[in-house]
């Protein structure tokens, strides 16, 4: 089983693309009481969805719900993630990403981040631009 008590590397982000893969790292995440993440393949691109209801009590609720919209939205504007992505106050939803190179490493980053270290996500933002 994968660690999860810290933000997973790139190369270990669960794949959720079967319900089984899914499940497991849900399930996974729940009984650890840490926040979920996974990337998944669907139409012909890549997810990356991370949700806080798998860790009850993670953080100040508003400020993860702000930081969640901004990260959605930021993403969204620079056209690296499609505008029917999502952000809620526990979770948040990339869809559109290219490759799964590019999903990982968004996934990662924004793992490492509500795990309060936010240099990795800045960093992605900031290659939008390049986008």
């Amino acid at each position: 089983m994968i660690d999860v008590s810290s933000a997973l590397p790139a190369r270990l982000v669960p794949d959720g693309t079967s319900l089984t893969g899914f499940n497991s790292a849900y399930t996974h995440a729940k009984d650890r009481a840490v926040p979920f993440v996974c990337v998944s393949q669907g139409r012909g691109r890549w997810t990356v969805q991370a949700d806080l209801r798998t860790a009850p009590g993670w953080g100040p609720l508003v400020e993860v719900e702000e930081f969640l919209h901004r990260t959605c939205g930021r993403l969204v504007d620079c056209g690296l993630a499609w505008p029917e992505s999502s952000a809620t106050a526990t979770g948040i939803v990339l869809y559109g990403l290219p490759s799964e190179p590019a999903a990982r490493t968004l996934a990662s980053a924004l793992h490492a981040a509500l795990y309060g270290d936010t240099k990795p996500l800045t960093a992605a933002q900031r290659q939008c631009s390049g986008h």
